[in-house]
């Protein structure tokens, strides 16, 4: 019986068995670092529109309390008074105009007035649609017709 050699072994063109898990293993944390950072992004961009919003509808409901303290002036004022100055510092010229725009009329407003309210109105109705649960309701009516009884007479 002749011996034959075995063929020498193949060298290897590509990464061997343990580089390849260890690659996907790099490759998967890569990967999840890279999710939970963009979450992350996501959560810091979620908060800061959030922030934004909150913002925007503190400054509109602030414009609106002011133009509905019109009744504060008789209407001949050519600026603020010392009572405003003294109650709003700095900001009573800004108050000042608003409650002269509370005397106006729609119509005459100012635009920036009426975005203030729209803005506020929208904002207290999604308030209240958050705060009201919501109910998924379904009615049956169900058609039965009435039993009859025999009608008995009693004697007293």
């Amino acid at each position: 019986m002749s011996k034959v050699k075995a063929p020498p072994p193949r060298p290897r063109l590509g990464p061997t068995h343990d580089e390849d898990v260890q690659t996907v293993l790099v490759s998967r944390k890569l990967a999840d670092n890279l999710k939970n950072r963009k979450r992350a992004e996501n959560v810091v961009a979620q908060h800061r529109l959030a922030q934004i919003a909150e913002d925007i509808e503190e400054k509109a409901a602030e414009v609106c309390l002011a133009a509905m303290e019109f009744g504060k002036l008789r209407g001949d004022e050519t600026e603020p008074t010392p009572e405003m100055v003294e109650r709003y510092g700095e900001r009573a010229w800004e108050m000042f105009r608003l409650m002269g725009a509370g005397l106006m009329s729609t119509k005459d407003s100012p635009v920036g007035l009426r975005v203030a309210m729209n803005i506020h109105a929208t904002a207290m109705r999604t308030k209240s649609d958050q705060q009201t649960p919501k109910l998924n309701v379904q009615v049956a009516q169900l058609n039965v017709m009435p039993t009859q009884y025999p009608v008995l007479k009693v004697d007293k």
